[in-house]
């Protein structure tokens, strides 16, 4: 089981990806595929080193990432074996990869400040973004996204469920991590439109650059099990800064999200 498993890892040592977050997602293709099922242990730290000549510390990193997102799980001096919920895990099956392990990627420090949690109603471009009625009020969240102590992303998240918000679990991570492991809520589905605009009087203020400044801009719709419309986002980013990409699947080329 440990050659199969390690002979359908690839690690592209050309890649700008750094070499854990290629081994995590590697590792996530597996249970996905149902090559690593709940329950299966995984190579030892030795075993990945030796078969892809690479250090113990990305190892290490790797391995800390899934465990924290709950995908593995450690027994000492026994080894490390995937999760009964792992093929469940919002990790897994929310195509497009979370913001702050974008910034993570990027060897900085993500953090998020809590602008606006409120309800209230659609405004017209959010009514026509998810399609629903002017009079269903709605949760609003919006983050801003800082890289370190940079400034990166303005976030608005549109849930359509009735909940009762924690910001402390919250926290920076994503909202879809957050409903799946908090409130039992999966999005299934999640279909982006990539776009440009120009910064109106709040994004500028809250991302500081002048009104009218070109942003590169992110629609999201999220649907639950039976194609219902869970909620959806905006998010705007620096058009000069970003490089949008996409990791498909294992047999695409290694795609990834460049923010500065």
């Amino acid at each position: 089981m440990t050659n199969e498993i390690l002979e359908q890892i690839t690690i592209d040592f050309f890649s700008p990806v750094p070499v854990f977050f290629q081994l995590y997602f590697e590792i996530l293709n597996l249970i996905e595929t149902g090559v690593l099922q709940s329950g299966d242990i995984l190579p030892t730290e030795k075993q990945f080193c030796d078969r892809f000549h690479i250090s113990r510390v990305a190892v290490r990193r790797a391995m800390s990432k899934l465990e924290k997102d709950n995908i593995i799980f450690r027994k000492k001096a026994i080894g490390t074996f995937v999760t009964p919920d792992a093929k469940n895990s919002s990790k897994i099956n929310y195509g497009w990869i979370p913001l702050t392990t974008m910034i993570e990627s990027c060897g900085k420090k993500p953090r998020a400040e809590i602008l606006l949690l409120t309800i209230d109603y659609p405004s017209i471009e959010v009514q026509n973004q998810l399609h629903i009625d002017a009079n269903k009020k709605i949760s609003i969240l919006k983050r801003l996204y800082y890289a370190d102590n940079q400034i990166c992303a303005l976030n608005y998240y549109y849930l359509l469920i009735d909940i009762e918000w924690d910001l402390n679990l919250l926290g920076t991570g994503s909202v879809t991590h957050y409903l799946t492991t908090y409130h039992n809520i999966r999005i299934i589905n999640a279909t982006l439109k990539l776009t440009a605009d120009f910064a109106n009087r709040e994004v500028a203020k809250y991302m500081q650059v002048p009104v009218k400044t070109p942003l590169l801009k992110i629609l999201g719709v999220n649907r639950g099990n039976h194609g219902e419309v869970i909620g959806g986002d905006c998010s705007y980013y620096f058009a000069d800064k970003t490089e949008i990409f996409f990791k498909v699947d294992k047999y695409t080329p290694f795609k990834w999200t460049k923010l500065f």
